[in-house]
């Protein structure tokens, strides 16, 4: 009788693990990961029916998007980024094109396609890069929002993600309530019923300090800076290495492209895309010595074989830390 009770017994706390392993909250579905903070993330993407699927693509702007699917879902916070990534495994998948999470703590899996972003109804990093947006604007500089950012060898938070892009939403659920805000563009045709191309948005090109980030206007010479130290700087004579120059057609979006993949590849290093008539180009780093800027060089090439034939150092006014 003994035995047959805890053979009931078991039975009961197996079913009721297993019913708060999994849930849903107004008609979407969620998984607990076991995290401290007893966040649940969703299982697919925003705009997606099921876990591969890529979904739509949204850009921040700082006001509400819970709305999207009601409830208590809402976008994670930069923290709960964090907390997915260190206390999980993150195993690539060449089979799904993605990354397959899983925790530490219960075991219990989510998926995170590969979806890239978009830039001006253009796809890029398709199948190779993941970059999902966070409740927050990069405290750093207003030109950026924080996110989540992986390919097959790296995962990490992301705090320079350019708001003029638009990429993946996985939200959470809880009781908790983070503001947080999106326009919209679908890889189809970017309409909706009641979410327009840029979400009703009429500025849907913002344009920043010319010294601090960019500015729309194609004429300027002004750089994007995609990443740099949360230090105050002065301007010196120095190197960068320069990775693309383009006076194509596409130059703009191939600009866009290559800085994506030396900030992927290099997060902590500066990142600077500029257009002067009539080239657009991208350098990497603010050093004060051609011998770094070497070194740089040298890993660049190691990392985006792809851009090898045009990497170089060249001589160019650089930020460097006030000590």
């Amino acid at each position: 009788m003994n035995s047959l009770f805890k053979t009931l017994l078991a039975t009961v706390m197996a079913c009721v693990s297993l019913s708060v392993s999994a849930g849903n909250e107004n008609g979407h579905q969620w998984v607990d990961m076991g995290l401290p903070s007893g966040t649940k993330w969703a299982t697919c993407n925003i705009g997606a029916d099921s876990p591969n699927d890529l979904g739509d693509y949204y850009t921040w702007n700082g006001t509400n998007l819970g709305h999207l699917w009601g409830g208590k879902w809402r976008l994670p916070t930069p923290d709960e980024i964090k907390e997915l990534i260190n206390n999980c495994e993150w195993t690539w998948s060449n089979e799904k094109r993605g990354m397959r999470v899983r925790s530490k703590l219960n075991h219990n899996e989510i998926f995170f396609p590969a979806a890239g972003f978009m830039i001006n109804n253009s796809s890029y990093s398709v199948k190779t890069g993941g970059h999902y947006i966070s409740s927050e604007g990069s405290e750093a500089n207003g030109g950026y929002v924080s996110g989540l950012t992986f390919n097959a060898g790296s995962t990490y938070l992301d705090r320079y993600m350019y708001l003029q892009q638009f990429y993946s939403v996985r939200l959470v659920c809880d009781d908790g309530y983070v503001e947080g805000s999106l326009r919209r563009e679908s890889p189809s045709n970017g309409q909706n019923a009641d979410l327009s191309y840029w979400h009703s948005n009429a500025n849907s090109n913002p344009s920043y300090d010319s010294e601090n980030g960019y500015d729309t206007d194609s004429s300027q010479s002004n750089g994007t800076i995609i990443n740099r130290e949360n230090l105050p700087k002065k301007t010196v004579e120095g190197y960068r290495v320069q990775i693309f120059s383009s006076n194509q057609k596409t130059a703009k979006a191939e600009a866009y492209k290559a800085a994506q993949s030396a900030k992927a590849a290099f997060p902590e290093i500066g990142v600077y895309a500029s257009y002067k008539t009539p080239f657009w180009k991208v350098r990497v780093g603010d050093f004060e010595t051609s011998a770094e800027a070497q070194e740089l060089k040298d890993n660049l090439k190691h990392a985006l074989p792809e851009y090898a034939g045009e990497i170089y150092v060249v001589k160019d006014k650089v930020k460097v830390p006030i000590y």
